[in-house]
């Protein structure tokens, strides 16, 4: 998974609650506190390699070591209870469709051709949203603070 759909992933685990996913997927999986602010930290990881300002880039390094410090204690805390990883083994195996599947006329291989970059400027303020996303997501008061200012920053608001 890429920072982008990683963030979008626990934008959604933080806000829907567990009642809800369990309508929506019953036995679904379950994504500890510890693991949430890990993943966190991993896609904050990889908008830090984009970025260009290194200011910035110092200070999301800084909020991931946080983070990191975070869910390595939750993980040691909540070793013997086995709350970090509740997914239940699914029962079947998947079967792949090969290429072209069952439908010729369409093929995932053709969606993105040749897909551009985006120039600096719109790349900060994509990943500005994304910070903004990630700081409703984290149980960090002071993580979510600093994600804020920084979202802020790189969207151009003050």
């Amino acid at each position: 998974m890429n920072a982008r759909k990683t963030s979008m992933f626990l934008y959604l685990v933080a806000k829907i609650r567990p009642e809800a996913w369990d309508a929506i997927i019953p036995h679904g999986p379950k994504v500890s506190l510890a693991s949430r602010e890990y993943m966190i930290a991993i896609a904050l990881k990889g908008f830090s390699s984009e970025l260009d300002n290194r200011a910035v880039t110092q200070k999301l390094r800084a909020v991931q070591k946080t983070l990191v410090n975070f869910a390595g204690a939750q993980l040691a805390a909540n070793y013997g209870d086995d709350d970090w990883c509740g997914t239940p083994w699914p029962g079947k195996f998947p079967v792949p469709f090969p290429e072209p599947g069952p439908f010729p006329w369409f093929s995932f291989g053709d969606v993105m051709l040749n897909p551009q970059p985006l120039p600096p400027k719109e790349l900060q303020k994509e990943i500005g949203g994304y910070l903004l996303l990630l700081s409703e997501a984290t149980s960090q008061d002071v993580v979510a603070k600093d994600l804020r200012s920084l979202g802020s920053t790189l969207l151009g608001a003050k």
